[in-house]
């Protein structure tokens, strides 16, 4: 297999395909455009490389978006954290009036009479 020229030893030449996986669409994309597969591998690294670069570039910007948002999203919290407090103050006063309640009824029930001394089967 190896050739002998001038005393130098060569290797049969191979062809290699970096995009032998899709080497059947870039043939297609030659044969639609005209131009040579080197020429439209070359352009689609191009808009790969491009693209890669807007993706780093719109999620810079999109971080930029997202800081307004969470700003909000503090605010609200704050709003909702005052409002449970708020709710928590509310119901401690309910469970103390409840708990007032329950006591005079307790008391006016040990007392025949009630709590003013007046009977309470007379009207």
């Amino acid at each position: 297999m190896k050739n002998n020229s001038n005393g130098r030893l060569l290797a049969p030449t191979c062809s290699y395909r970096p995009y032998q996986d899709n080497h059947e669409k870039v043939i297609k994309i030659c044969e639609e455009t005209g131009r040579k597969p080197a020429e439209v591998l070359r352009n689609a690294l191009d808009e790969w490389l491009l693209m890669r670069h807007r993706a780093v570039t719109s999620s810079v910007a999109s971080t930029r978006d997202i800081d307004p948002k969470i700003d909000e999203l503090q605010r609200e919290v704050v709003r909702l954290a005052e409002q449970f407090e708020k709710l928590n103050q509310r119901i401690f006063l309910y469970e103390i009036i409840s708990a007032v309640y329950r006591a005079i009824n307790l008391i006016s029930s040990d007392f025949p009479s009630g709590i003013d001394g007046k009977d309470r089967d007379r009207n």
